[in-house]
């Protein structure tokens, strides 16, 4: 009887260890990096980009490149990328990470932040040619897609994500570059935040800011 009392008390105790939580993997050497593509576009167009940031010391995983379906709305984007920060979060025991986008990009990671899941788990968001107020561009398409009709200039999309105060305590730093050689952004100023450092990069094209490697260098200072 003694026995069976003993091996009841050890099958009790490693079910109880069993259903514990288990520890968080331990943190990476530096704090993850998850870049953010625009409107009709993919990861594959942070390659150069991520290239960069690998010789610059960054290993493959604090390195996360976000996909997602750039016709939906911004607000379904926003907590699709809320969901994913957290599994980034959880994958390399981080609190919070750093948010590079680009264009498009930058509005639903601003939702997040102000609105949605991402509230205080961004450390440091870059916008690289985000339409932050709009482009007229964008009324090519805003007839067939909700996203195309939130990066109009006065929708109601924007103006809500606009509303005072444009950037939030949510984030440590808010970073734009801007262009006035962006083709797709129109008008330039658009990019820009009250509240953030908006840099201007001179004449540099609206998809050859995610390879320029000024800007990326530029980038990496930012993040570090």
């Amino acid at each position: 009887m003694r026995l069976l009392r003993v091996l009841a008390t050890i099958c009790l105790v490693a079910t109880i260890l069993g259903l514990a939580p288990q520890p968080a993997s331990a943190a990476t050497a530096r704090q993850p990096v998850v870049f953010v593509h625009g409107f009709a576009s993919n990861g594959a167009i942070w390659n150069s980009a991520v290239s960069q940031f690998r010789s610059a010391g960054y290993a493959s995983n604090e390195i996360y490149v976000f996909n997602y379906n750039t016709a939906q709305s911004n607000v379904t984007t926003a907590a699709q990328l809320g969901s994913y920060l957290d599994q980034v979060r959880t994958a390399t025991g981080w609190s919070k990470v750093d948010v590079v986008t680009h264009s498009m990009g930058g509005l639903s990671s601003r939702y997040c932040i102000k609105f949605g899941s991402c509230g205080g788990k961004v450390d440091d968001w870059v916008s690289l040619g985000g339409p932050n107020h709009g482009t007229y561009v964008a009324g090519w398409c805003n007839l067939l897609l909700i996203s195309c009709q939130q990066m109009l200039p006065g929708s109601s999309f924007l103006n809500s994500l606009n509303r005072s105060p444009e950037v939030t305590s949510g984030a440590a730093s808010w970073t734009t570059y801007w262009s006035w050689c962006d083709e797709i952004i129109n008008p330039d100023s658009s990019v820009v935040l009250s509240g953030a450092s908006n840099r201007n990069i001179g004449c540099v094209g609206h998809l050859l800011m995610t390879s320029n490697s000024s800007v990326i260098s530029s980038v990496i200072s930012v993040v570090r």
